[in-house]
């Protein structure tokens, strides 16, 4: 078994995002993830995905009116993920969502579109956070995770830890909204950014990328289709002690 060794490590679905009213096509799913990371953060991430040739027969079918999906095998991870930080983006397609999957990293990130990731597979991890949409997140989820963010397009961020109360960051209010779909996956790729670039994890590290996360956010949803933020980290002031430059 091949053993990856990063900083950061992004696994997941990929899906190719068609918008059949406009025929346009884009990078969905980790594909999403991977892209928005690259340009956040100026850097290429370790990833891993099925052979390229294979992605054309991966869709989702984007609709005003209907969501259709169309279902593919998906090729397993079946390297051992050794990282600081290991990013997840599951659409419950057997990519990442088997029992075969060892992760061996300090922090890991999960963003289950179903609520269908199963969460043993991560239990031996010291810091687990769980990314969710407001309408589909369920308390059980605190029997897994230490910290849940709760976010979509139309609503304020909340960031709750497990057995204390919430924190909220507000939206930016003035951005006109044109299509929230990949939001999440842009709120992914800049948690994982941020905590991967501190020596050591605080607690206040994911409001600091929650702060940034606004952001990146705000700026994708303001775009057209599935985007990319072309907000960088570099240019985003940070007040927190002890990060690796």
């Amino acid at each position: 078994m091949e053993r990856i060794k990063d900083k950061l490590i992004i696994i997941g679905d990929p899906f190719i995002d068609y918008y059949l009213e406009d025929n346009v096509k884009c990078l969905g799913g980790v594909l999403n993830v991977i892209e928005n990371y690259k340009s956040i953060f100026e850097v290429k991430p370790i990833t891993y995905l099925p052979k390229e040739t294979t992605l054309i027969n991966y869709f989702f079918e984007l609709n005003k009116v209907n969501n259709n999906k169309i279902s593919n095998y998906y090729s397993p991870v079946t390297e051992a993920i050794e990282s600081k930080v290991c990013l997840i983006s599951d659409y419950n397609r057997g990519t990442v969502n088997h029992s075969e999957l060892f992760i061996n990293s300090e922090i890991v990130v999960v963003d289950s579109k179903y609520n269908s990731f199963d969460h043993r597979i991560i239990k031996h991890i010291p810091i687990k956070i769980y990314r969710s949409n407001h309408s589909s997140f369920a308390e059980s989820i605190f029997e897994h995770y230490d910290y849940v963010i709760l976010s979509d397009a139309s609503n304020d961020i909340f960031f709750r830890i497990k057995r204390k109360k919430t924190s909220v960051t507000e939206v930016i209010k003035d951005v006109i909204l044109k299509c929230p779909i990949g939001a999440g996956d842009t709120m992914l790729a800049t948690i994982g950014g941020v905590l991967a670039n501190y020596l050591v994890f605080q607690e206040n590290q994911i409001l600091e990328a929650l702060l940034f996360a606004k952001q990146t956010c705000a700026d994708v949803v303001s775009q057209p289709y599935t985007s990319v933020s072309k907000k960088t980290y570099r240019n985003f002031k940070c007040t927190l002690p002890n990060l690796m430059k």
